[in-house]
């Protein structure tokens, strides 16, 4: 079944779940009324075992499905129907991301890029490091290309905050190497960022969506070993360096003022609390 996905998804303590959700659920009615969203929670947060065990979340039910692995909440049977998978993001020791992307195991923060990679897939997500502002520059991008002509399975990733036109060496190698290229929303931590999920991601091919209702749905077996997540995985991916997408990136003026509401939001928590008092900015330049 041909299903849009959308790799890179957060849930900050800035977002509103109700907005959030109800970003993802126009995207997916726009994308044939199903989507599913890679939850890549930080250090510390725990949104999806809380949602799994919550039974409901702003107004949406929540089904357990796939042994736990994978959650669908929608407000009713008529409407869109929003899937959500686990995963992780840490940052490493040069200060790049890496993301665990359908895992269920959490990361250990502080390594290197290189052993980030390899603790993702322990993990049993797909190893991914994404693009970011300032990140794939210098030193830093060197490192991110040294590790993708090491590692074979590490994956790259795209962004909704990358303008087009802005060129990426580490980019455009891992699609000379073949490699698969993840793009996703990546909403970032401000009120308005909650209104991102959705916004840019890739089709694929999967297993029809366990217990959405269709009389064609696949059964566990019929899956495979690893169930629906791993089919997932696998089909992510497959994509490739040049996958199907939908949506879009910001442009620049979008990038300037995303960019100065971050500093801004920074200064203002550094003026409100004693640095002490304050955890570390995960994805900061």
């Amino acid at each position: 079944m041909r299903t849009a996905v959308d790799p890179h998804v957060h849930l900050h303590p800035a977002h509103d779940f109700d907005r959030a959700l109800t970003a993802a659920e126009r995207a997916a009615g726009a994308l044939g009324g199903r989507l599913i969203c890679c939850l890549v929670e930080m250090p510390g947060q725990d949104v999806f075992r809380r949602w799994r065990d919550a039974g409901e979340v702003a107004g949406r039910r929540v089904r357990v499905l796939d042994q736990g692995r994978l959650l669908e909440l929608r407000k009713n049977d008529e409407g869109a129907a929003v899937f959500f998978a686990p995963g992780r993001q840490v940052a490493t020791a040069e200060r790049l991301e890496m993301l665990s992307i359908c895992g269920e195991g959490d990361l250990p923060a502080g390594l290197s890029l290189a052993e980030s990679a390899v603790a993702a897939r322990e993990a049993g997500g797909l190893s991914v490091t994404p693009w970011g502002v300032g990140k794939w520059t210098g030193g830093r991008g060197q490192t991110v290309i040294e590790s993708l002509r090491a590692d074979p399975d590490l994956l790259a990733g795209d962004n909704g905050g990358r303008p087009v036109g802005w060129s990426s060496v580490p980019l455009d190698l891992a699609r000379e190497l073949g490699r698969t290229v993840l793009p996703g929303s990546d909403p970032l931590p401000l009120p308005g960022g909650a209104s991102r999920l959705g916004s840019l991601g890739v089709w694929v091919d999967v297993p029809d969506l366990p217990g959405d209702g269709s009389s064609s749905s696949a059964s566990e077996g019929e899956i495979g070993e690893g169930g629906w997540l791993a089919a997932l995985r696998s089909a992510l991916t497959g994509v490739g360096p040049a996958p199907a997408t939908f949506g879009r990136h910001v442009g620049w003026p979008g990038l300037v003022l995303d960019q100065f509401r971050m500093r801004l939001g920074k200064s203002s928590a550094s003026t409100a609390s004693p640095p002490g008092d304050r955890a570390p900015e995960e994805g900061a330049a």
